[in-house]
């Protein structure tokens, strides 16, 4: 697994410190209700394009998750690194590793991984503000581990600096 981990950083982390990088910042909110479970996620983003067609990001992230049924809730901090690559126009690959603890109401925690891949699109709203939309799934995806299920639908909106 650690071996997992150096690679996922190499690849994100790999191309951040090319000259003539651009910073930008945004994030994405999620609402998702599935299986009488209620999700919320909130994400900030900082990112860096280090040529047109490669992005390398960070996210901090907290997840409230809550069954419908039972009441029972969770709380869900981590950080996302992610990369993507612009194969043409506006459609892009994005790669990431997410590192989170879970803490339920009882106290207990819990150390998670996932690595969602996938795919997406982004259109430009004004000269310096991009929304975007992706699907993906998580290769590390476990039933019993996962908090979230896959496909995972992310759409967000990236400020350029």
């Amino acid at each position: 697994m650690c071996k997992l981990r150096v690679f996922f950083i190499l690849i994100i982390f790999g191309g951040v410190l090319q000259l003539n990088a651009q910073v930008n910042t945004g994030g994405n909110i999620g609402v998702n209700i599935s299986n009488n479970i209620f999700q919320i996620d909130f994400a900030p983003e900082i990112n860096y394009t280090t040529t047109h067609n490669v992005l390398f990001g960070i996210s901090p992230f907290l997840l409230y998750s809550k069954h419908l049924e039972s009441l029972a809730s969770l709380y869900v901090y981590g950080i996302r690194m992610y990369g993507e690559y612009t194969i043409f126009q506006n459609f892009f690959v994005h790669l990431e590793y997410e590192y989170s603890r879970a803490w339920t109401q009882e106290g207990f925690g819990v150390t998670l991984h996932s690595a969602p891949i996938g795919g997406g699109f982004e259109q430009e709203i004004s000269s310096n503000l991009v929304a975007y939309g992706m699907i993906l799934y998580d290769v590390l995806y476990s039933s019993e581990k996962s908090i979230r299920q896959n496909p995972i639908i992310r759409a967000g909106v990236r400020y350029k600096i």
